[in-house]
């Protein structure tokens, strides 16, 4: 673990205990009997505004993953396009349990599930990668059940972008490591289940709402990465610019400041500094 992480962890750590401890939480309840009904409707509302934009952007991109089968003589095979069919199509399952999950307000299974869903497509982006510099180092071991290393599909990609102005390594670790603490119950993410209005453990609502609100921000940044991966092997490994295109189009309509991207050898074009500076 970098210090970067061990620093930032310990501060919200102790920021976590801080607001546990302090009374405003209460005193607000007590001015305020209808506080926590007040809190369930604002969050509500916007927990179904965030998951509706996600399941349409969902609906848009899931034709184009599957239609990569069309690329497929048998599913078995060990090629390049399949196993990002097999990648993409997984995460397309993931997003399915998340928005199950997130119906039911349960915001830490969600953010784990996206922790997987970034993994999958770290593995999708470096097989494109290799694909495109007639490498098959990675895949090979990957169709022979090998377990790579999350340092690899870091190192591969900060390979690939290595004139960046941003350490894409260094970002995807420090992405990594964050969000670690809920896979492994470090103790901050079991902090983030106590309630400030009960100082108890919340088996009730708001802080699972409240989280998971700040959670499905970060899905839209993995489904934006889901679609930009369909993007690249449509490019890179089928030389298909038409439905390049029109997948392009679904990544611009929900994010209309980035600007389209001119097709070149030149793999920054595919995935705009913006977009990574953004979640940074």
């Amino acid at each position: 673990m970098t210090k970067k992480t061990e620093f930032d962890i310990s501060e919200l750590i102790k920021s976590n205990i801080n607001v546990i401890n302090n009374k405003e939480g209460i005193d607000a309840l007590s001015l305020n009997p209808n506080l926590l009904k007040e809190l369930e409707e604002q969050y509500s509302y916007l927990i179904l505004e965030k998951l509706n934009r996600l399941k349409k952007q969902y609906n848009e991109i899931k034709p184009y993953i599957k239609n990569l089968k069309n690329n497929i003589h048998d599913i078995t095979e060990k090629t390049t396009t399949n196993s990002v069919y097999l990648l993409l199509s997984s995460v397309l399952s993931t997003f399915e349990s998340i928005f199950i999950l997130a119906k039911n307000n349960k915001y830490s299974p969600v953010m784990i599930l996206l922790r997987n869903i970034e993994e999958a497509i770290l593995q999708s982006n470096t097989f494109i990668f290799e694909y495109k510099d007639k490498n098959e180092k990675h895949i090979k071991e990957w169709f022979l059940w090998k377990i790579i290393s999350h340092w690899n599909w870091r190192k591969k990609m900060s390979d690939t972008m290595d004139n960046w102005e941003i350490d894409i390594k260094w970002l995807k670790s420090y992405v990594y490591q964050m969000t670690s603490q809920y896979a492994h119950n470090w103790y901050i993410s079991i902090l983030e289940n106590i309630s400030t209005f009960t100082k108890d453990v919340d088996y009730n609502w708001e802080t699972e709402m409240y989280r998971l609100i700040a959670w499905l921000n970060s899905a839209s940044k993995s489904m934006d990465n889901l679609i930009m991966s369909s993007k690249a092997v449509y490019w890179i490994v089928l030389n298909d610019w038409d439905t390049y295109n029109k997948i392009d189009k679904i990544l611009l309509e929900y994010n209309p400041s980035l600007s389209k991207p001119t097709i070149t050898n030149d793999i920054k074009n595919m995935f705009p500094k913006k977009w990574y500076i953004s979640i940074k």
